[in-house]
């Protein structure tokens, strides 16, 4: 795809950065400090891999940097060209769950950074301690927008909102995601992790009704506990120009009881499964691997 751009467009400055260079842990962080030495500006866009944006998307990223304070910027999203039941799901986990989770927090002010769309001033990048900060992390966005901050720089929300493309191919593995990403906040940030039980309600009330028999009031709460999300989700769908289809909402209680399993299972082990490999998930998020560990592999980067 990328080949056929530079084709199509030749007039446009772009380099191809192919390469087996390893410096950490983290796919993602590879692939970038790969691409660094190639960067000509001052602004840096970094986004995950299965994400797509709107034509004005640079421009709107790029708008608070007027500001010289400002050191990231950062942007939601939300899932979006679902398919079937798993897809649907995980769409419900972000659209449902951690979208409007996320716009609170961040209504007390920008602490944390999402890797679905970052772009960060150079310097500043530099002097957080840039990709080899980042080698060893699972949410190397969370700790970019710590490192940022702890800098002396500012973090700011942009009003662009990008969409991810869920690729869920069943049960196990939307599961695994949910329980990796329980385990990370748990140990990034354990309060918070506590704190979401609060989020569980439904799934909590379902465990009583199961435990010792349905009544008028835990029935009565379950559906108001549906209805208020459902309705939270469509609003902030349609705030955010959303394309969770209505249908969907109808999987919240199922989506509830896989989100509550996960944050059980993110109370335990640190252990983590991704993409093929072990690991365990020491303090910040740091990845070490069970065994054996990835090669590192400094070798030329050419273009």
């Amino acid at each position: 795809m990328v080949s056929r751009l530079k084709r199509d467009f030749p007039g446009t400055d772009m380099e191809i950065v192919v390469s087996k260079n390893r410096i950490g842990y983290n796919p993602k962080v590879n692939n970038m400090a790969n691409a660094y030495s190639f960067a000509k500006h001052d602004l840096l866009l970094m986004s995950d891999s299965d994400i797509r944006a709107r034509p004005d998307f640079l421009r709107r990223m790029a708008a608070p940097f007027t500001d010289s304070a400002v050191g990231l910027v950062t942007c939601f999203y939300q899932a979006a060209g679902t398919h079937g039941l798993w897809g649907h799901l995980e769409a419900l986990s972000i659209n449902a769950n951690f979208l409007p989770n996320a716009l609170c927090a961040s209504s007390f002010g920008m602490r944390f950074a999402m890797g679905a769309g970052m772009m960060v001033r150079r310097c500043a990048f530099e002097a957080s301690g840039a990709y080899q900060n980042l080698a060893d992390h699972l949410a190397d966005d969370f700790w970019l927008g710590e490192s940022i901050r702890e800098a002396g720089w500012r973090l700011e929300l942009c009003d662009a909102v990008v969409d991810t493309v869920p690729d869920i191919a069943g049960a196990t593995e939307h599961f695994m995601h949910l329980t990796r990403w329980a385990r990370t906040i748990r140990i990034c940030s354990p309060c918070g992790h506590a704190a979401s039980l609060i989020q569980h309600g439904f799934s909590l009330l379902s465990l009583k009704v199961l435990l010792r028999g349905p009544d008028a009031l835990s029935l009565a709460l379950m559906a108001a506990i549906w209805i208020a999300k459902a309705a939270v989700s469509a609003s902030f769908a349609a705030g955010l120009g959303g394309r969770q289809p209505a249908r969907a909402l109808w999987l919240l209680p199922l989506s509830e009881w896989f989100g509550f399993a996960a944050w059980l299972a993110g109370c335990g082990s640190r252990r983590v499964l991704w993409r093929g490999e072990l690991y365990d998930v020491q303090s910040h998020g740091r990845l070490v691997p069970v065994a054996p560990p990835l090669e590192r592999r400094p070798v030329t980067v050419e273009p």
